[in-house]
């Protein structure tokens, strides 16, 4: 038996919550070290 919930129907696309909560939590990462660099945080000058 299929789930119901797991079924796409083509004119109501929804994204599952744990989805849409991780891609917040890559874009807000992302941001994060974006930012960092933008203020001087990571020296980027000198050995790695």
């Amino acid at each position: 038996m299929a789930s119901e919930q797991l079924a796409w129907s083509g004119r109501d696309w929804r994204m599952p919550v744990w989805l849409w909560v991780g891609l917040a939590t890559m874009f807000v990462s992302a941001l994060h070290i974006i930012i960092d660099f933008g203020v001087g945080l990571f020296d980027l000058h000198g050995t790695l």
